[in-house]
This record gives structure tokens, sequence and C-alpha cells, in this order.
């Protein structure tokens, strides 16, 4: 059975294209080192003011919820977190029981 980990966040203002760079040449290579198959990501364009719902939502697969346990407490997790934090805010996630439908 897969488990999907959600990642939710919002880019930090001014950073938008070191953001990118990041993601592209770092976050997500880090991630599938880590075995996260990468399975969405979506980007709010327009976010609405005073909406508290965050514009980046990403997701990844894994085989089993104990091996998303062992990257969450993994060093190369807090290493790629610690520097996903110097472009973005409000980064939250949680672990799912993947059903193959868009999860929230």
């Amino acid at each position: 059975m897969n488990y999907k980990l959600l990642m939710y966040w919002d880019v930090k203002p001014g950073t938008d294209e070191e953001y990118s760079e990041f993601v592209l040449r770092v976050w997500m290579p880090g991630m599938e080192a880590l075995g996260l198959q990468h399975s969405e990501a979506w980007l709010t364009l327009w976010p609405q003011q005073g909406n508290e719902h965050p514009r980046i939502m990403t997701g990844g697969l894994m085989e089993s919820v104990a091996k998303v346990r062992a990257l969450l407490q993994s060093t190369e997790w807090s290493i790629l977190r610690e520097q996903l934090d110097r472009y973005v805010e409000n980064f939250s996630y949680k672990v799912v029981q993947a059903t193959g439908d868009f999860q929230i």
C-alpha cells in the first residue's frame, strides 16, 4: 500500500526566481534521492487576499508509512527543509494513505 507525503507552503515575497531554481536543482533531486516519487505539484497563481490556503501544494509517494517516517526523521530531510525555509513560509505537511485521486 502506498502512502503520500503532502506538503504545503507559500513562497516568500521577492524570492520567486531563487526559489524556482532551488526547487528544480536541489529540492526535487534531494527528495527523489530520499526515495520520494513525486506525484503532483499545484500552484495557485492568484491567491485571494485573506486566503488561508497555501500557494504551493506538492506530494510524493512512498511504499510504506515506515519509509515516510524514516524520511521525515533523516538528517537529509532536515537539511533540505532548512534550505527550503530560506525561500518559503507557512510550511506544513501531512501523511495520508494514497487513494489514486487528488488529495488535500
